[in-house]
């Protein structure tokens, strides 16, 4: 009875963290342009209306793709 391969190779984990790193991009750039969007029409004098939660996302997908880098 042959053994199987169980879990996941370096080169795949390394494949896995890449891809959340590009995800995790990806949502910083959306997060940026809609933030710029909110600066220009926003008042100088004024605090922006956005909260810590927007860049939420990104944090934890670029999170996650160093993990998977990490371990690799």
């Amino acid at each position: 009875m042959a053994s199987r391969r169980q879990g996941l190779t370096n080169l795949e984990k390394i494949d896995i963290g890449l891809l959340f790193s590009i995800l995790g991009m990806a949502a910083a750039a959306i997060c940026e342009k809609k933030r710029l969007a909110i600066a220009t029409r926003s008042d100088d004098q004024q605090p922006l209306p956005i909260t810590v939660f927007m860049i939420m996302l990104q944090f934890l997908l670029v999170g996650t793709g160093e993990a998977f880098i990490y371990t690799g």
